[in-house]
C-alpha cells in the first residue's frame, strides 16, 4: 500500500514535470518593425511590461530598420506609432507576431499624421 503512494506521488511530480517543460501557446514573439524612411522617425509604442516608450530614430538610409521585439501572451495589447520629419519620404509601420505580419500601415509625404498600427494579440 505504501509502495503504491510513492508511486502515485512521483507520477505526479513527473506529469507536473512535463508539463513545465511544454512550450506555452500562449506566448507569441511580439516584432514592431519600422522602415522604408530616410529622415528620422519619432516612434512610441508599448513595451513589453504594458508602459508607453517613446524615443527619437535617426536613420542614414530608407535601408535601415528599427525593431523592437518582446514576449507577449494572448490577450496582450500591442501598439506602435511613429511620425516622420521630411515630407519628401515615407514610412512602414509594422507588428509582428511571431515572424508574420498582423498588423501594418504606410505613409507618403505626410508629416503631420502619425502612423498606427494596434491590436491584441489573437486567442488561438
Amino acid at each position: 500500500m505504501e509502495k503504491m503512494k510513492r508511486n502515485k506521488i512521483l507520477l505526479f511530480f513527473v506529469i507536473l514535470f512535463v508539463a513545465a517543460c511544454e512550450p506555452n501557446d500562449d506566448e507569441h514573439k511580439v516584432t514592431y518593425r519600422i522602415s522604408d524612411n530616410e529622415s528620422g522617425f519619432s516612434v512610441s509604442y508599448r513595451g513589453e511590461q504594458g508602459d508607453i516608450q517613446r524615443k527619437s530614430v535617426d536613420v542614414s538610409s530608407a535601408e535601415d530598420i528599427w525593431t523592437y521585439a518582446f514576449t507577449g501572451t494572448e490577450g496582450d495589447i500591442v501598439y506602435v506609432s511613429a511620425n516622420y520629419k521630411d515630407p519628401e519620404t515615407g514610412i512602414n509601420v509594422e507588428i509582428l507576431l511571431n515572424g508574420k505580419v498582423f498588423r501594418q500601415e504606410s505613409s507618403l509625404y505626410d508629416t503631420l499624421n502619425f502612423v498606427t498600427v494596434s491590436g491584441s494579440i489573437p486567442y488561438e
